[in-house]
């Protein structure tokens, strides 16, 4: 669905610090109902919509130039699981049980059930052609999962799932959400 002149308004602009000149545009159009939202990545004279594949960004980081280092990779992943769908559906990168988006009415020992089991995003490898390997708890629909992900020095992600941590959370699917 396009977006019409307004009433469409931007909701926020986020910087990202592993483009020098790209911003994230968040655009709400209000003439619908319910309003919904559309993204992109920009820059004065390109912008990219995020259609929820992994081709704006890939595009993106060929043109940006993209600057991945250890301080920064995690972000990147952040950023690339919150706007890429896979073929195993979405993925978000979870570093603490407040991140996950509990049914209302959770109880206290529901929570206490994972809180165990998330551990916050960690560099585990730099390699020598400058690709990163990174370690997450990720959730996938209403389960948590232990990861090994990959990125080469280009931003070409390798997402690997290890195993299954948690099935059947009582939580909101949050790729509804988005």
């Amino acid at each position: 669905m396009p977006f019409d002149p307004p009433p469409a308004t931007i909701g926020r602009i986020r910087t990202l610090p592993f483009y020098d000149e790209y911003y994230l545009l968040e655009l709400t159009n209000l003439a619908s109902v319910p309003a919904y939202n559309k993204y992109a990545i920009l820059k004065s004279g390109d912008i990219n919509i995020i259609d929820w594949t992994v081709e704006p960004i890939y595009s993106v980081n060929e043109k940006a130039p993209l600057t991945l280092n250890p301080s920064n990779v995690v972000a990147y992943l952040q950023f690339f699981s919150e706007y890429v769908f896979t073929a195993d559906g979405q993925r978000f990168i979870i570093n603490h049980p407040d991140e996950l988006p509990w049914a209302p009415g959770i109880s206290d020992a529901q929570r206490a059930k994972v809180i165990d089991l998330i551990k916050p995003a960690e560099l585990t490898g730099v390699y020598e052609d400058g690709s990163f390997r990174v370690e997450a708890t990720d959730l996938a629909l209403y389960d948590l999962y232990n990861c090994v992900i990959f990125v080469t020095p280009s931003g070409m992600v390798d997402w690997i799932v290890v195993d299954k941590l948690a099935e059947n959370l009582e939580i909101q699917r949050r790729d509804l959400l988005v």
